[in-house]
């Protein structure tokens, strides 16, 4: 078979994730609204800081319920 570039492969196979570290880094940091411009101006540390405040310590922890919560379960 051959080996298509990692942008080319269809999203529904496994092997189509890229493994480039550098790449994953700049495509996180777009998804959470960074401009390349801001990604240049932190560092790496000051980045996954960012990326860990912005998805909170453990995303699998449970929340507390806002009031909207609240509302839209009621409102079934």
């Amino acid at each position: 078979m051959e080996e298509r570039p990692w942008h080319r492969r269809p999203r529904s196979n496994a092997g189509s994730r890229c493994d480039r570290t550098d790449i994953n880094i700049i495509a996180l940091a777009r998804r959470i609204g960074l401009s390349m411009m801001e990604i240049d101006l932190l560092t790496m540390q000051d980045f996954f800081d960012l990326v860990y405040a912005y998805m909170g310590d453990d995303p699998d922890a449970p929340r507390e319920a806002t009031q909207e919560d609240i509302d839209a379960f009621y409102r079934g």
